[in-house]
């Protein structure tokens, strides 16, 4: 080729790189090609069930076309399998504005209000739906779930029927009508019904899954298990199935059978972030923690706070706070609307003891995602804590709105009410939750407490025998009636109680504990000594067992073999703060005040808002000598945490008197006394502080009654003297 032509030639390949350059730098300023590529990559990432992918591409596409109807809509719906609430409401009312004729849209937003309880304005959208669209399933769906709320039983059974007429193919209107039975207490009815899901659509792996879950949330595990056993014998292919099974082996305690359920649906779906998660956190649990940086990994990249989440997990795992928290505010930071974030960051706030800042992640989780009830639930838990007990309740009856069967919200809300002495009130909710589950002996035992709070003894013992029916090692329940007996003196008949139900199942550790604990309560410390040996015989990971014989020990004064079992208490439970928190409490009785510091540092470090090992450490500074300022903060925090128990109200009391504030201090233990006033040791605190506040009078009453409660308390000699002087 010529000079002349390799320059003609390089002419001609430079024009047509010219050419196509600028027919792409055309095409990438072209708004609505962009905005198309980014709706069609979003919906295509929405039906791959990759999420947060889908909402940042449908989030590009309304930004660069905010007239965008469908994009609004896509976008929501992405947020909404996200548990976005808010954004998806607000993407939702977006849409519907500027497409009225949208009808799916219209009964997306209908449903948002109905679970934010907007029951009316629910109604207004199914009607506007329903109007343009006789048959339309969401609005169908929609209508059934108000009147339902409403309780107009025999409207909503019919109008569920009608989605089912009108789409027999379609589960969710055979499951509504199943819910609304179950709604409505009849629980007969609403099995049938979810059987007659199943048996109408056998392929169909969401019928098979709330057959369980109703078996699940009713008490009945081995029901629901053998439901998704079947079905995944039907479907070995469903990741849901596969998925729920393991979800249940999880609640259920057998991690091993849930791991191998989770990993036959890795097989089906290798990439799922949902699935990789859960097979962290079970190995977060179960402390085996080499493995889950390689499970990170395999999160796929477009699901950034998804890893953020599980690496935050595993800095939490190994008590790497600060490192956890940054993992959790990337998470934030990456997907500003992730209700979860939020919630997952609240719960390593409250595990520091930040409890503000946790009611407040908790507050921003339940505004992005107001239908997620575990939020709801953390929230009021956390507030109850704070001591906010009205707003709590609030909480805890929002989210009742959300699902009137959710037993751990009956529970909670019983236990708020039991804070706030509302002892009739929480009584009937624990009824409640008894009737949800009638196979759980948990509510049930709630019940039989919350009369035992009300001084009505023998309502107590019959709700506590109706928990033993339910489940006959319930250890919980027989302890309250064996303890009823102990109180009014009736000891041989305590140590029946617990043999009966021993012999009715004999092979039960628990029980045998149990008598332990009730032979060790009348100081037979031989046979407690046997009974504990006997529960350890048939669970030898029983870290109670351990810590109880311990303590017989200790009580023997058999120094060297208590901390032997403290020791094995400790192995048997690495993370639990209690095995050190009691090993210290021995130490100190030894003298070794070293020890028993480090003792409960250590068990401060396994749980920083342990209260009792925050007390203790609390009331050895004060004692031994220590900094009194971090006496003070934790005698505080332990306060908090639990504010009814005089001996913390001590210890504070105790470490004000040591800083010279005496009147703080006389409050203090004016208030633990009042709570205890038995104890030899708080009165003997008050009588000081009375004294060095100059109050002589009240100082010799409080100093006499402590030697009056304990002749031979330490100070005996000492209080002895100090009343003579008083009393010049």
């Amino acid at each position: 080729m010529t000079q002349r032509a390799r320059m003609l030639a390089a002419v001609v390949v430079a024009l047509v790189v010219a050419i196509a350059v600028a027919g792409g730098l055309a095409l990438t300023r072209n708004p609505a090609a962009q905005k198309q590529r980014h709706y069609d990559r979003g919906v295509a990432f929405l039906k791959e069930q990759k999420y947060s992918a889908a909402v940042i591409e449908l989030s590009n596409a309304v930004r660069l076309d905010d007239k965008f109807a469908d994009g609004y809509y896509q976008l929501g719906l992405a947020q909404l399998a996200l548990g976005q609430g808010r954004p998806a409401f607000n993407a939702m009312a977006t849409a519907t504005s500027l497409n009225p004729d949208n009808l799916d849209a219209q009964a997306a937003l209908g449903e948002l209000y109905f679970a934010g309880g907007q029951t009316v304005q629910a109604r207004e959208r199914a009607d506007l739906v329903l109007r343009k669209d006789a048959r339309h399933l969401g609005g169908t769906l929609l209508l059934a779930k108000t009147h339902a709320r409403e309780q107009a039983w025999d409207a909503a059974v019919q109008t569920a029927r009608r989605a089912i007429a009108n789409h027999p193919k379609d589960v969710k209107g055979h499951l509504l009508l199943a819910e609304i039975y179950a709604f409505k207490g009849d629980r007969a009815a609403a099995e049938q019904a979810y059987r007659q899901a199943v048996a109408a659509l056998p392929d169909v792996a969401d019928a098979h899954l709330a057959l369980a879950r109703f078996h699940w949330t009713g008490g009945r595990a081995d029901d629901a298990q053998r439901v998704l056993v079947a079905a995944a014998q039907a479907m070995p292919r469903s990741a849901p199935v596969l998925t729920a099974l393991g979800d249940l082996h999880v609640f259920r305690g057998r991690q091993d059978d849930a791991l191998a359920a989770y990993d036959r649906a890795l097989e089906v779906t290798p990439n799922d972030t949902a699935l990789l998660r859960r097979k962290v956190d079970i190995l977060i649990a179960q402390g085996k923690l080499d493995g889950v940086e390689a499970l990170i990994a395999r999160i796929p990249q477009e699901s950034a706070d998804a890893r953020h989440i599980a690496q935050g997990k595993l800095h939490a795992a190994r008590r790497q706070f600060a490192e956890a928290e940054k993992e959790l505010r990337a998470a934030i930071t990456a997907a500003p609307s992730s209700a979860e974030a939020h919630l997952i960051l609240g719960q390593l706030l409250a595990l520091q003891g930040n409890l503000n800042g946790a009611r407040d992640a908790f507050s921003t989780s339940a505004n992005l995602n107001p239908r997620a009830i575990q939020t709801q639930l953390a929230l009021a838990t956390v507030l109850a804590r704070l001591g906010e007990l009205a707003q709590a309740e609030r909480t805890a009856q929002q989210a009742l709105t959300l699902d009137a069967r959710n037993l751990q919200a009956h529970l909670l809300l019983g236990d708020i009410l039991m804070a706030r002495r509302s002892y009739d009130a929480a009584a009937e909710r624990y009824q409640q939750a008894a009737a949800l589950a009638p196979a759980n002996p948990v509510p049930i035992f709630q019940v039989g407490r919350a009369h035992l709070a009300a001084k009505r003894e023998a309502q107590a013992i019959a709700a506590f025998e109706a928990a033993l029916q339910r489940q006959a090692d319930y250890a919980a329940a027989l302890g309250q009636i064996a303890f009823a007996h102990l109180r009014i003196g009736a000891s041989d008949r305590a140590i029946a109680r617990v043999q009966a139900q021993i012999a009715k199942v004999p092979r039960s550790a628990p029980l045998h504990e149990l008598l332990g604990s009730v032979y060790f309560a009348v100081k037979q410390y031989e046979k407690a000594e046997a009974s504990y040996e006997q529960a350890i015989a048939l669970q030898p990971d029983l870290t109670s067992a351990y810590l109880n014989l311990g303590r017989v020990y200790a009580e023997m004064r058999v120094p060297d073999k208590a901390i032997a079992r403290f020791e094995q208490a400790a192995k048997t439970a690495p993370q639990s703060p209690v095995p050190p928190m009691t090993l210290g409490m021995v130490y100190e009785q030894m003298g070794r005040l070293n020890e028993a510091r480090a003792a409960y540092e250590k068990a401060l470090e396994l749980d920083p808002q342990f209260a009792p090992a925050a007390n203790n450490l609390a009331y050895h500074y004060a004692e031994h000598g220590g900094d009194l300022n971090k006496a003070l903060q934790l005698a505080r925090s332990a306060r908090q945490a639990l504010p009814e128990d005089p001996q913390i109200a001590d210890t504070l009391g105790w470490v004000h008197f040591k800083l010279g504030e005496y009147r703080t201090a006389i409050d203090l233990l004016r208030e633990a006394a009042d709570r205890a006033p038995n104890n030899a040791t708080i009165r003997y605190h008050l009588g000081q502080a009375y004294a060095k506040a100059g109050e002589r009078l009240r100082a010799q009453q409080e100093l006499r009654e402590a030697l009056r409660l304990d002749p031979r308390l330490p100070q005996a000699a000492e209080v002895r003297r100090q009343i003579e002087e008083l009393g010049r």
